[in-house]
């Protein structure tokens, strides 16, 4: 009940806060409304972090980006939107790279993960980076909390009128099938959260050779909102697996070269492919991004462009929020809004 208590205690005002590295003063952050289940992506940079809050008053953290921007920017976020730390009830670690995972232990350290909470993630190493995977570890309890779910499993959440239902885990997208691509991207958790009409998906950086085929079950038809695969990039995001989802909005989650500034990324997010894809996608979806991005550069430190990508990035007729911040979206089962740190509120419909 307090953790109800202090979101109610926020109000609707707008809180002017500038937690992001990639939104311009002033911008404010969104406030959860308590009676609505919501998802908030947190701008973590070049990173993935988000948490989902549910009336009956579960949360769920979805990644938590690198460490210093979950110092920088997430705990902030925590803190202001939900008082004091108290432990998540459920970790989903989409899979076992570092601007996923790397923020867990800063999160473990300041009280917001404990052994009371439950961690969902990939399962073994495999080809994941030694330091990576055992840094995310020692931030769980061990292996009596630790799950690897199975395609089809519900992860338990919001009570019965809310569904997390993971549609791939391990490369795999079949209960007990086998895993269609081994690399760390590819074993990345995807869950569909389900209320009412509402559907949201969520996959981590699930490349192409998962989602495709899972694109081809008809599981994600009529998706309303859906959180990018892999910070835009062409991997994961083809026209097959958008058309497949069909979404209303779409969110992502990525960030501007820290030196060379807005239009630019040090990989090159968001992708031309992935935006031309989303183009021909109809009708248009609505995109909002954390940050602007661009064309890739040698690293964070040199601003000199990559040979392959010199065009700047064309949107065409999307519709879109380059420099969102912060992104929260909250519905009541049959409508929901998206409200982004830096821009406007925007209402829909859910089908």
């Amino acid at each position: 009940m307090t953790r109800l208590l202090h979101l109610a205690s926020l109000g609707a005002a707008a809180i002017l806060l500038l937690f992001g590295t990639g939104c311009p003063s002033p911008c404010a952050l969104p406030i959860p409304n308590p009676e609505k289940l919501s998802f908030y992506m947190v701008n973590v940079g070049q990173g993935d972090a988000a948490f989902l809050l549910a009336p009956n008053g579960d949360r769920m953290l979805i990644d938590a980006g690198e460490p210093e921007p979950a110092q920088s920017s997430l705990l902030p976020v925590l803190s202001e939107i939900l008082g004091e730390p108290e432990p998540f009830d459920v970790v989903i670690a989409t899979h076992f790279h570092y601007d996923h995972v790397g923020g867990m232990q800063v999160l473990a350290d300041e009280g917001w993960l404990s052994t009371s909470t439950v961690f969902y993630d990939p399962g073994e190493q495999g080809e994941a980076n030694f330091g990576v995977y055992h840094g995310y570890t020692s931030a769980t309890c061990g292996e009596e909390c630790r799950f690897t779910p199975e395609p089809e499993e519900i992860i338990p959440f919001g009570g019965d009128a809310i569904t997390v239902t993971v549609l791939a885990a391990d490369g795999k997208i079949y209960p007990g099938g086998y895993s269609l691509d081994s690399s760390t991207n590819g074993r990345s958790i995807a869950v569909m959260i389900s209320w009412g009409e509402f559907d949201l998906y969520t996959g981590g950086d699930l490349t192409t050779d998962v989602a495709e085929p899972l694109a081809g079950r008809g599981l994600m038809a009529g998706t309303d909102v859906y959180r990018a695969h892999h910070h835009g990039s062409n991997d994961g995001n083809t026209l097959t697996i958008l058309d497949a989802l069909s979404p209303q909005a779409v969110l992502v989650s990525l960030g501007n070269s820290r030196s060379c500034g807005p239009g630019y990324n040090r990989y090159g997010h968001p992708r031309q492919g992935f935006l031309n894809a989303l183009r021909a996608v109809r009708p248009l979806p609505v995109l909002y991004q954390t940050e602007t991005g661009g064309r890739a550069v040698d690293s964070d430190t040199f601003c000199e462009v990559q040979d392959w990508d010199r065009d700047r990035r064309d949107y065409g007729d999307l519709s879109v929020v380059k420099e969102a911040g912060h992104v929260l979206v909250q519905t009541n089962g049959s409508t929901f809004s998206i409200s982004p740190e830096c821009g406007e509120r925007r209402e829909f419909t859910a089908r």
